[in-house]
């Protein structure tokens, strides 16, 4: 991240923009941080609270905090009427902290602290720019999905379980570690799990995975994976002892 350098002697008259430096320092440094888990500017992911309940029409949406497009944002308590069919969006709220209006050299007065909240409000349509409630995931939900794994003879690999994620540019991520226990050679066409809708390739790809064979020589081998349209990742043909232990981080990222 960017610094204000303080630590010649003698010091210096500290202005606004020296301020602002430091301050646009900190905001690009969380963006950086959390841009692996967003697509767009008004992506929304909860980090804690913003528990929806309903009462009758009356919504409520408590108190806690959210990443709107890289910002850290407070979620006070508030609740609103839903009507059928109305939309349940994000939106950014700001407002000015009557303690931070001050007189300006040239004597003109000016509001400083502005407060800058995050709501969800009912819609009667969608609109661009504008995360709906119902999509939202909880931020650290969105570090990793773990897939369903359908097929009890692969079995995920001590802690590395089988997890994808989806990074800001749409690339596709997938992660962890899955021995072939009890299954023997000749393996082929193993649905290792089904990855998310939002996860899925538009077309069916394949990729490659490389695993040691003979740890004395070095010789390494390579199993074929197919990414399947409807979320499937089939292991097409594994030629290998029982107890390889596969490493699907090994996966190519792909677009969807």
């Amino acid at each position: 991240m960017n610094k204000l350098i303080t630590t010649a002697n003698g010091g210096f008259d500290t202005f606004l923009n020296d301020i602002r430096f430091w301050d646009e320092a900190i905001r690009d440094s969380f963006k950086g941080l959390t841009s692996p888990f967003f697509q767009n500017s008004y992506d929304v992911r909860i980090l804690s609270g913003c528990v929806r309940t309903i009462s009758g029409s009356i919504v409520t949406i408590s108190q806690g905090y959210v990443i709107y497009g890289g910002e850290i944002c407070f979620v006070p308590s508030h609740s609103y009427t839903l009507t059928t069919g109305y939309f349940e969006l994000w939106d950014l709220e700001s407002y000015f902290d009557p303690a931070g209006s001050k007189i300006f050299k040239d004597l003109t007065s000016h509001e400083t602290y502005q407060i800058r909240i995050a709501k969800v409000f009912p819609s009667a349509g969608l609109t661009d720019g504008n995360q709906e409630y119902s999509v939202t995931e909880r931020y650290f939900d969105s570090f990793q999905n773990f897939l369903s794994i359908i097929d009890p003879e692969f079995p995920s690999f001590g802690t590395y379980n089988l997890a994808v994620m989806k990074d800001l540019n749409g690339f596709v991520h997938i992660k962890g570690k899955m021995r072939t226990t009890d299954i023997g050679v000749g393996m082929v066409n193993h649905t290792l799990g089904t990855l998310p809708m939002k996860y899925r390739p538009s077309v069916e790809l394949e990729r490659s995975v490389s695993w040691l064979f003979n740890s004395s020589t070095g010789e390494v081998r390579t199993s074929l994976v197919k990414i399947k349209t409807n979320g499937q990742l089939v292991l097409v043909a594994h030629n290998g002892n029982y107890s390889d232990v596969l490493d699907y981080g090994q996966i190519t990222p792909f677009q969807v």
